[in-house]
């Protein structure tokens, strides 16, 4: 049996890959996707105004804590951090990373024995820009841990091991994976805001410190991470941690501990939800907010402010 046509682009991403990414590859589980400049449906993000040239159905997409903006008729439909609700489908930015397997363990003792090995270094953080008040929170639970023992840093803010890390990700991992644990602090405590800051720390088999919404007890395992949200003060949180940090076993009981419930794939992995999303977007009967919004002009006013136009050159 044929898949439906799901006619597709995508725009204000920044450098992207229109054709190999997360949502093409979700969708089509149960999509014939095909990318055009003529879509039915454009999903775009915060990266410039080129979506208002479009006219079509409109998913807002954000990897931040930004709502949608519904009532200023921005978009039809959103992806965003938030619990799905109405218009708005809950897609936390750490699915797109990757493959959800990579944070399943085989729960044996030659596995927490092989982890524990490696990770000859205390804790790691890993900041490169001031975000002002959403920094702030992370930047003083550094310098109260670095109070019992060394924290490496290895982004631009506060480094302290002779040089930022490389720039990718893989780079990021490799420094993660000789530390016990790292700082994941996330910049608020929206309702469902989890990002790549925690999910990092576990593929790198780290001890994830976080900090951020309680809603990440939902979709990962609290006995595999330190919660500093969970304590009533920062000290209290900086406490445990030394209290790991000394006990073998202890330390090791968090090392096997699994970071998904059960050790599966939690149900943001599942593609079969965002397909059911995507086709009550198809199957919507009322025109799209853009139609009823500004004139041509107007648009393109807008999208030549975009910092991606014209387009970069390429090689």
């Amino acid at each position: 049996m044929s898949k439906p046509v799901l006619r597709l682009d995508f725009a204000d991403f920044g450098h992207f890959d229109k054709n190999d990414n997360f949502f093409v590859r979700a969708l089509a589980t149960r999509f014939d996707v095909r990318i055009t400049d003529a879509p039915d449906i454009l999903i775009y993000s915060d990266f410039g105004h080129r979506h208002r040239l479009h006219a079509c159905r409109k998913v807002y997409y954000t990897n931040e804590s930004t709502p949608a903006d519904f009532a200023g008729g921005q978009c039809d439909y959103a992806l965003t951090s938030f619990p799905t609700e109405g218009r708005n489908f809950r897609l936390p930015y750490y699915v797109l990373l990757g493959d959800p397997l990579k944070l399943v363990k085989e729960g044996t003792p030659e596995e927490v024995e092989r982890i524990a090995a490696q990770q000859t270094d205390f804790c790691a953080f890993v900041v490169s820009q001031d975000h002002g008040k959403k920094t702030a929170n992370r930047i003083n639970f550094f310098h109260r841990l670095s109070k019992y023992k060394k924290v490496n840093s290895g982004g631009r803010m506060l480094n302290n091991i002779g040089g930022p890390l490389g720039p990718t990700r893989e780079d990021k991992l490799a420094f993660l994976r000789r530390h016990k644990f790292m700082i994941a602090f996330e910049n608020g405590n929206s309702p469902g805001y989890v990002t790549e800051k925690i999910y990092d720390a576990m593929e790198a088999r780290c001890i994830p410190i976080y900090w951020g919404t309680p809603d990440v007890a939902l979709d990962f395992n609290p006995e595999s991470f330190v919660n500093a949200s969970a304590f009533r003060t920062p000290d209290i949180a900086v406490q445990r941690i030394i209290e790991i940090d000394n006990d073998p076993e202890l330390y090791r009981k968090m090392l096997a501990a699994p970071f998904f419930h059960g050790n599966r794939p939690n149900a943001a992995f599942d593609p079969a939800p965002l397909c059911d999303f995507f086709e009550k977007i198809v199957a919507d009967p009322k025109p799209p907010v853009s139609v009823r919004k500004q004139g041509l002009f107007g648009r393109w006013t807008w999208a030549k402010q975009d910092k991606y136009y014209p387009p970069p050159a390429t090689a």
